[in-house]
């Protein structure tokens, strides 16, 4: 069969499995909100894209996103990779099924990056199309939420360019590396970047020792210093998303230097060897995230015998340095997630931004993709043992190796039966098995023996994507959740007159699906489920309720952490504790289509003549406590000292309203009596300037929480303006480093065509 013939077939394979990936998503969508645990695409992403959209739709680009807890930058959420080229399909049509449509590209990048990586490889096209369709398969049960598949994706693409640069260390594969390497870190998924990065360093590293005597110490000079120019070069590229995310980051808990330290007996930590080998071989049951009592039904068993061809992928010559590198990168991997809980290991906790990574469970996926590729590489191993010349004896393997085959074959076909004991699974391993027999035995030719592994990879193509029945799918098809809360939104109106709202949990509504509501109906909505919350704020709510108490309440909740997000448990006990949510402006609380009223909440703008200053955090949180009950009477005021005097504790000194409140900007019409502080109940945040009448103002943190500025007596038009400078600078950076790479790549395309 000729080359273009055997594309043809391939290409031919490829589009059957993509139809058959996006057939199973369409038909099962519509159930796509009830099967889910923990659908990140409904309570985070759905939410806080459609504010996006609603602000694209009004030609206003939302740098701020006021309707999620206190407020917080909107560029910064770098959960949302809203810098990956594909997020921007919100952009152009409704979200639902824009994510629908991104979770289709996703799949499709993924398999075309995989498919361009074993073409490097120089597999055998059979292979080629099997290692494609497992990667899908690994791939789509991570891109029901974007940013994991969005990061995911990139994987193959960044090791098919690190490949390429170890072996030609140009100008050009420099570009492309760190182009690749950009697009994993605008994903928008930190963890599967730091595993990406991981992954590919020991890959690259383990290249250049094979290359070691070829090129001696210049070669390797070369490439480090080439690897340092694609690194500054990548930063560049991601500094749009870099710089907002890191200035947030630098003002919570979770960020790059301090991370959150490993808990053992958290849900979300924990990674298990024997995730890897069940997400192969158990026939109705998959693990997530490593925890053994969360399972959903998969049904793919009959994909573990595809390990059987995993110690061939170590037998031929010529794939023999990319097989190694592989397999060290994913031994590596696993030794860096357990040191996570064996202290043996707790060595490699010292590598960089070790400490940021959590959910070491997703990390699955990523050891699943390196015995992909190696099983499929020992598949072409086989097929190329396989072939002879008319009248050419047929290769056989050594005793020695076909005996370490052996062994490795009863050793999984015993782990893989006492996993599910199916005879779905025992008819994949036959398969395998015969394949292996029939390959290295010498009795039948090539031909016969393709035509099998065609058979067999064909058994997987049509039906790889079973599993998807019963997994993660985006909300696409599925009618809105107006059903939980429009009544209810429905009462409050439009500006709640300027207070907060909060959804709480009640009956079967699953744990953190009303927590992004604010954004998705305009309401500035206390709540919130995002990735980095500010620690100030944390500190406020733990200061007020109790530390032992916030700690207890916390670690009973899903998250196990506090995102911004109320849990039920949570609420309740802040609730009940008068003043402490008040004092941030919260009136009302929706429970189901009723909505009850807290006596005492603080507007969102208002102005008191009396204040107390303090010097730090620790002495604001306390002055608070003892000013709580006299709330919108005093203010705490941190730091500078207004211009003017405290006046006496005489209440409000004037009137305060808002005039306009949108995305970027807060206008407020003041008409003070006296010498006041005017207040806005909404998050202090680098980025924020004010103008009193025109004239630029310094804006003053109130209540450990807030911005507030002075004002003298009269009628004012105080304006508050988002002008985010990380966000400005990460733009400048990004787009001179683009123009550099497109003139780099230029240049080297001109001195090709020159030659």
């Amino acid at each position: 069969m000729s080359k273009p013939i055997k594309s043809v077939l391939v290409l031919l394979g490829l589009a059957l499995l993509f139809s058959r990936l996006l057939y199973d998503l369409y038909s099962g969508a519509t159930d796509s909100l009830q099967p889910n645990l923990a659908n990140d695409a409904i309570t985070h992403a759905w939410p806080l894209l459609s504010y996006a959209r609603a602000s694209a739709e009004a030609g206003v680009l939302p740098l701020w996103n006021p309707y999620t807890s206190l407020g917080t930058p909107y560029f910064a959420e770098i959960g949302l990779g809203l810098f990956f080229p594909l997020a921007w399909l919100v952009l152009l049509m409704d979200v639902a099924p824009a994510l629908l449509v991104i979770q289709m590209l996703t799949v499709a990048v993924g398999m075309a990056g995989m498919y361009c990586y074993v073409r490097h490889l120089s597999l055998e096209p059979i292979a080629r199309l099997l290692c494609v369709a497992l990667f899908a398969f690994a791939l789509f049960t991570e891109t029901f939420y974007p940013t994991m598949g969005y990061s995911f994706c990139m994987l193959p693409f960044v090791l098919w360019r690190g490949h390429r640069f170890i072996q030609s260390p140009d100008i050009g594969n420099c570009c492309y590396l760190a182009l690749t390497v950009a697009l994993c870190f605008l994903g928008g998924f930190p963890n599967y970047f730091i595993y990406t990065v991981l992954v590919v360093g020991v890959y690259c590293a383990c290249l250049l020792a094979f290359l070691y005597r070829g090129i001696a110490l210049q070669g390797i000079a070369l490439r480090l210093g080439m690897v340092s120019v694609a690194a500054v070069l990548m930063l560049g590229l991601v500094a749009v998303q870099l710089a907002p995310a890191y200035e947030l980051s630098s003002l919570t808990y979770r960020n790059i230097d301090s991370g959150t330290a490993y808990d053992a007996n958290s849900l979300w930590e924990n990674f298990s060897l024997l995730l890897l080998l069940g997400n192969f071989v158990q026939t109705d049951m998959a693990h997530v995230f490593g925890n053994s009592f969360l399972k959903l039904p998969a049904g793919i068993s009959y994909l573990g015998g595809v390990l059987l061809f995993l110690p061939l992928a170590f037998t031929a010559r010529q794939t023999r340095p990319g097989a190694i590198a592989l397999a060290a990168a994913g031994v590596f991997l696993c030794l860096f997630l357990l040191s996570y809980q064996v202290p043996a290991l707790a060595l490699l906790q010292k590598l960089p931004f070790a400490s940021a990574i959590r959910v070491n469970g997703r990390a699955a996926g990523y050891v699943q993709f390196v015995l992909v590729v190696l099983c499929c590489i020992g598949l072409s191993n086989l097929l190329q043992l396989a072939r002879r010349e008319p009248g050419e004896r047929a290769l056989r393997l050594r005793p020695p190796a076909l005996l370490v085959v052996a062994a490795y074959g009863l050793c999984l076909l015993y782990a893989g039966y006492a996993a599910n004991g199916s005879p779905a699974f025992l008819l994949g391993f036959a398969s395998c098995a015969t394949l292996v027999l029939v390959a290295t035995s010498g009795r039948l030719n090539a031909r016969v023996v393709l035509r099998c592994a065609a058979l067999l990879v064909l058994l997987a193509v049509v039906d790889i994507s079973y599993h998807r029945q019963h997994r993660f799918l985006v909300p696409a098809l599925h009618p809105d959740d107006s059903g939980l809360v429009a009544p209810a939104r429905a009462a409050l109106g439009d500006n709640v007159d300027g207070y907060r709202v909060v959804f709480q949990e009640h009956g079967p509504v699953a744990a953190g699906t009303l927590a992004n509501l604010g954004p998705k109906y305009r309401l500035p909505s206390i709540d919130a489920y995002i990735g980095l919350t500010t620690a100030r704020w944390e500190n406020y709510v733990r200061y007020m309720l109790g530390p032992e108490k916030f700690d207890e309440l916390v670690a009973r909740s899903p998250l196990q952490r506090f995102y911004g997000y109320f849990s039920r448990g949570l609420l309740k006990s802040v609730l009940k504790e008068r003043g402490i949510l008040e004092l941030a402006s919260l009136r009302y609380v929706v429970v189901g289509d009723n909505v009850r009223e807290l006596q005492g909440a603080l507007p969102r703008a208002y102005a008191v003549g009396h204040y107390v200053t303090t010097s730090s955090e620790e002495e604001s949180l306390a002055a608070i406590r003892a000013t709580r009950p006299v709330a919108g009477d005093t203010v705490v005021i941190e730091g500078e000292r207004p211009g003017f005097p405290p006046r006496t504790r005489e209440g409000r000194t004037g009137s305060v309203r808002i005039e306009q409140y949108s995305a970027n900007e807060v206008v407020l019409s003041a008409d003070l009596r006296d010498h006041a502080i005017v207040v806005l109940n909404d998050a202090y945040y680098p980025g924020w300037v004010a103008t009193l009448d025109g004239a630029e103002v310094p804006i003053y943190r109130a209540n450990s929480l807030f911005r507030a500025v002075a004002a003298p007596p009269g009628k004012h038009t105080l304006v508050f303006r988002y002008r985010p400078t990380s966000l400005y600078i990460g733009f400048g950076v990004t787009l001179a480093s683009l123009v550099i790479l497109v003139a780099l790549l230029a240049r080297k395309r001109a001195d090709r065509v020159a030659r």
